[in-house]
Order: structure tokens, then C-alpha cells, then sequence
């Protein structure tokens, strides 16, 4: 409630189509569940910044936990993935989409190729983290 009060007070610094404030406007509509305009604002990020990794992550943010979508999820994390492919963030994300859409087993064995490519990684530690989470 606190953020959403801050980020109201803040939200004329945020218009255009720069990335921040297509992000600042889809959370926005995220929190007050309008979720077409999420959708937009995020989906807009992805066709105007189409190598940039964020629209991306937070499309599948929004068919993975607004929609329940787990496939499409998948398919935008994967793009997020492959534009930026040490980040841990957008892994950890797919796992849980993978977990429901094929099983837990499926969504550790795609942390454990994380963790072999990553080991030292500054995502390695919570890749075991939601590795142990899963199994729970």
C-alpha cells in the first residue's frame, strides 16, 4: 500500500514509451488489477525494446502469475533468457512455470543446467535455494 501511495504521488514522471515508464505503468495496473492495461504496457516494452531482457521477464510475469498462462510464460521467459542469459531472475521465474506445466522434477533439472553453466554465478545460491523449495 506504502509503494502504491509513493508511486501515484510520482506517476507524472512517468509518461512516454521509455521503458521505466511502460515497467512504472504496468505495475501500476498489476496492483490496481487492471490487467489489460499490464498486459499492454508490458507487451508495448517487448515490441519497442526487442533486446532489451525486462519486457520480456515481465510479459511472462504477467501470463504466469495473472493469468496462469504457464506455456506463454514460459515462451517470453525464454526470450528473456536468450537475450541475457546469466541473469538468474528470469530462471527462477520458468522453473515455477515448469513446475506446474510438466512437474517439479522437470523445473530442477532446468535450475541444475543454470547451476552447471553458472556455478559461480552470483544467482548460484539461490538457484539452490528454489532447487530445495521445489523439492519441499
Amino acid at each position: 500500500v506504502v509503494y502504491l501511495e509513493r508511486a501515484r504521488r510520482y506517476s507524472d514522471r512517468f509518461t512516454g514509451f521509455s521503458k521505466e515508464s511502460l515497467l512504472f505503468r504496468g505495475n501500476i495496473a498489476w496492483m490496481d488489477g487492471d490487467l489489460a492495461e499490464c498486459r499492454q504496457n508490458y507487451e508495448l516494452i517487448t515490441e519497442l525494446y526487442p533486446d532489451d531482457r525486462e519486457g520480456f521477464h515481465y510479459t511472462g510475469l504477467y501470463y504466469h502469475y495473472l493469468e496462469g498462462d504457464y506455456e506463454r510464460a514460459i515462451s517470453f521467459y525464454d526470450e528473456a533468457i536468450a537475450l541475457s542469459p546469466e541473469y538468474f531472475a528470469m530462471y527462477r521465474d520458468k522453473a515455477y512455470a515448469t513446475a506446474h506445466l510438466y512437474g517439479v522434477e522437470s523445473a530442477i533439472e532446468s535450475l541444475q543446467g543454470y547451476l552447471r553453466e553458472y556455478e559461480d554465478g552470483p544467482g548460484a545460491e539461490h538457484a539452490r535455494y528454489v532447487i530445495a523449495d521445489l523439492r519441499n
